[in-house]
C-alpha cells in the first residue's frame, strides 16, 4: 500500500512539476491529493516546500540554457520576497486564513480579467524604469509575506509579478522567478528540517516527480511559446480562483 501511495505521489509530482515550472501553482494538485490520502497537513506542506527546491533547480537549469532568466530582476525579487516571508511567518497565528484565501481568489480573478483585456500582456518585453523597480520591490515584499504563511499559488503570483511589475514575457518571467522561488523554498525547507517535519519517503517521491516534471516542462517551454503559456496560465488561475472560493 505504501509503495502504491509513493507511486501516486511521484506521478502527481511529475504532472505538477511539468506545468508548475511554466505557470506556477504546481502544488494545487499535490497538496490536496496528499491530504486526501491521509497525510498530516504539516508533513504535506513540508514535503511540497522541499520538492519545490527541486522544481526550481531543474527549471532554472533549463531556462538558463535557453537564455530565459533575467538574473538582475530575479535576485531583486528574491531579496524583497525573502524579507517579506520572514514577517509572513511571524504573523501567521494572527490571520484568518479562510478570509484571506477568498481575498486572494478575488485578486486572481482581477488579474485574470486584466490579462484577458490586455492582449499583449506577457507576450512582448517592456522597457523598465525606476518606477518599475520601486513598485516591484514593494510588491515583492508583500508577496513574500504571503509566501511566508500560506504560499498557495505563490509561484503563479511570482510569474504575474514578473509580467506586470517588470514587463517580462510569460516565458522569461517563468524562468526568472525560479531564483526567488528556489531561495524561499530552501529557507523554508531548512526550517522544516530542524523542526522534524520532513517525512523522507513522501518527500523524496514528490521531489523526484517535481524535479523531473520541471525539467520536461522547461525543456519544451520554447516549443509551447508565450501565447499557449498565457492560455495555460489563465486556465490555472481560473481553477485556483474557483478552488479558493468554493
Amino acid at each position: 500500500m505504501e509503495l502504491l501511495n509513493l507511486s501516486i505521489i511521484l506521478i502527481a509530482g511529475l504532472v505538477g512539476g511539468a506545468y508548475g515550472t511554466l505557470v506556477g501553482a504546481g502544488n494545487i494538485l499535490s497538496i490536496p491529493l496528499m491530504i486526501f490520502m491521509g497525510y498530516p497537513a504539516h508533513q504535506v506542506i513540508a514535503a511540497n516546500r522541499v520538492a519545490t527546491v527541486g522544481l526550481a533547480s531543474a527549471g532554472y537549469y533549463k531556462f538558463e540554457k535557453k537564455g530565459l532568466i533575467d538574473h538582475k530582476i530575479g535576485f531583486f525579487i528574491a531579496i524583497f520576497a525573502t524579507i517579506g516571508s520572514y514577517f509572513g511567518a511571524r504573523i501567521v497565528v494572527y490571520t484568518d486564513t479562510e478570509i484571506l484565501e477568498r481575498l486572494i481568489a478575488v485578486v486572481i480573478i482581477v488579474l485574470l480579467i486584466l490579462t484577458l483585456l490586455k492582449k499583449d500582456i506577457g507576450l512582448k518585453p517592456k522597457k523598465l524604469s525606476k518606477r518599475h523597480y520601486i513598485i516591484g520591490g514593494i510588491a515583492s515584499f508583500f508577496l513574500g509575506i504571503y509566501l511566508g504563511f500560506i504560499g498557495l499559488a505563490g509561484g503563479t503570483f511570482l510569474v504575474y509579478l514578473g509580467v506586470l511589475g517588470f514587463g517580462l514575457t510569460f516565458l522569461k518571467s517563468s524562468g526568472t522567478i525560479k531564483i526567488a522561488g528556489g531561495i524561499a523554498s530552501l529557507i523554508a525547507s531548512i526550517v522544516f528540517f530542524f523542526n522534524g517535519l520532513i517525512v523522507w519517503d513522501i518527500t523524496i517521491a514528490l521531489t523526484l516527480g517535481f524535479t523531473i516534471g520541471s525539467y520536461i516542462g522547461a525543456h519544451y517551454s520554447d516549443k509551447i511559446g508565450d501565447i499557449w503559456i498565457r492560455r495555460l496560465f489563465m486556465g490555472i488561475c481560473a481553477v485556483m480562483a474557483l478552488t479558493l472560493l468554493f
